[in-house]
């Protein structure tokens, strides 16, 4: 059978190759050897980096077990390959790939939905995972792709259990082969726990960065695609993360702290990080960009200060606010920014003291990009600190948790706070929302601010700047 199947596999490859898909990678081609060459494993695990032609891979297998596979099924019924998908997206890409190399081979096939059938009695199903997914017919093979980062709705990867469903669904071919192909996440949950105890008897493990398995994309280009060297490991390089580790440099974050040349600053804004004042501290602090020596420009984080946790029955949010309107109007500051707590009092609260608030929601899906952009930042020097012990502190010990179920957390170290970590963060955020006044270059030379409307009071004439409208409902500033 494993001859047969590897023989099919050459002739899949050379009929898709005259309508133009893409031939197999010498990797692929070795580790299919391994796979269907091995006298008893019945797995095969490939940890590979994104763009790695797993789901290729994945419909060539499954089309050749179909056509060349020795599988009995008993008259009268039809039996699956079975690929389970990350989402429902994903699984109908995949059953769209199925279904046209299918047409490429002149295999006649119908399709029904996620179903593609082949002859009378076999098929190929894809389906997004799920444990209902997965159960009520019976399968001579099935895949599970990108299974590291599978994700239920309560927010556990359900992989293990969704593999265990299948293997119960070949439980009548006892030649049935499956396949875990997916990029790594983690160094926990069930994916990463098959792939660390590497070949045994019953299973065959692969691992090929993308360039390796896919040698059309130079490792060069995955560079460009992912500065941040950690994901790119991750995702490129194929190497699993820590399950905890530290999301910043702490070379870089001393070098951020040290004291620079500045020229005057661009127009600043307040950003803060509101809290009940019973555990965490309420902190905020100034940002915006400056002009270092050079010329080159950067964001300066200034200003940073708190009311503790403990003084909740001494301050409101009204006091606080007050506090921090005092600190807008001597740095001449009309715009606060903050997270989403209490975002309905606060433009009433600042509005007040003429203070305009714009609120950016804390979550992963902005606070993932932010910690990646200020890695970025930190890397390029582009980002600058007030000495400030306590934020220095805090931006060291802030940690990266990848979980098991295929989620990433930020948080301190242990029981460390990170209130002040989290404002710079939130200074982040404001920067990628185009908040934070920019210092552009100007015809002739010339040093000009580009801002957002409502932050371009406190520079004016005397600092040696000149006013025009810049025809974006802001204003620029130029000398």
């Amino acid at each position: 059978m494993s001859k047969e199947i590897l023989d099919g596999l050459g002739e899949i490859e050379e009929a898709l190759a005259r309508h133009g898909v893409p031939k197999r990678s010498d990797w692929w081609r070795g580790e299919e050897r391994r796979f269907y060459g091995h006298p008893s494993a019945r797995e095969w695990l490939a940890c590979v980096g994104r763009g790695g032609v797993k789901t290729g891979e994945i419909v060539r297998t499954a089309i050749a077990e179909s056509l060349f596979g020795e599988h009995f099924v008993p008259p009268g019924e039809r039996h699956f390959f079975m690929i389970v998908s990350e989402n429902v997206a994903e699984a109908t890409k995949t059953a769209d790939i199925v279904q046209q190399y299918l047409q490429f081979l002149g295999v006649e096939s119908a399709r029904v939905g996620e179903t593609i059938e082949i002859g009378r009695d076999r098929g190929i199903r894809v389906r997004a995972q799920r444990i209902g997914a997965v159960s009520g017919f019976r399968c001579y093979g099935w895949a599970a792709d990108e299974c590291a980062k599978w994700s239920s709705e309560s927010g556990v990867n359900p992989s293990a259990e969704v593999i265990a469903s299948i293997k119960a669904m070949t439980i009548t071919h006892a030649r049935a082969r499956g396949r875990m192909f997916s990029a790594p996440f983690s160094m926990s949950g069930f994916f990463h726990g098959v792939f660390s105890d590497g070949d045994s008897r019953h299973v065959v493990v692969s691992h090929a960065p993308t360039w390796v398995a896919n040698p059309t994309i130079p490792e060069a280009r995955t560079r460009e695609l992912e500065r941040d060297e950690r994901i790119w490991k991750r995702e490129y390089k194929a190497e699993p993360s820590a399950s905890a580790s530290a999301a910043f440099d702490p070379t870089l974050i001393e070098r951020a702290f040290v004291t620079r040349v500045q020229l005057p600053a661009c127009t600043r804004v307040i950003v803060m990080d509101p809290s009940e004042l019973k555990n965490d501290d309420w902190t905020w602090c100034s940002a915006g960009w400056r002009v270092g020596e050079g010329g080159r420009s950067y964001i300066s984080i200034e200003d940073v200060d708190c009311v503790e946790a403990g003084y909740w029955r001494k301050f409101t949010s009204a006091d606080v606010c007050a506090k921090v309107a005092k600190l807008a109007k001597e740095r001449g500051i009309t715009a606060v920014h903050g997270d989403q707590k209490d975002q309905y009092s606060f433009p009433s609260l600042f509005a007040a003291h003429g203070l305009s608030f714009t609120s950016h929601p804390w979550k992963l899906t902005t606070k993932a990009p932010a910690v990646a952009r200020l890695r970025g930042l930190l890397a390029d020097g582009e980002i600058a600190f007030e000495k400030h012990a306590k934020l220095q502190r805090q931006l060291i010990d802030y940690e990266e948790v990848l979980s098991a179920n295929g989620h990433i957390k930020y948080k301190g170290r242990g029981s460390s706070h990170d209130d002040f970590a989290s404002v710079v963060i939130t200074s982040v955020m404001c920067e990628q929302a185009g908040n934070l006044p920019k210092y552009v270059a100007a015809s002739g030379g010339a040093q000009v601010i580009e801002a957002p409307e409502g932050s371009w009071s406190g520079l004016g004439r005397d600092d040696g700047f000149s006013i025009a409208g810049n025809g974006a409902g802001g204003r620029t500033w130029g000398r």
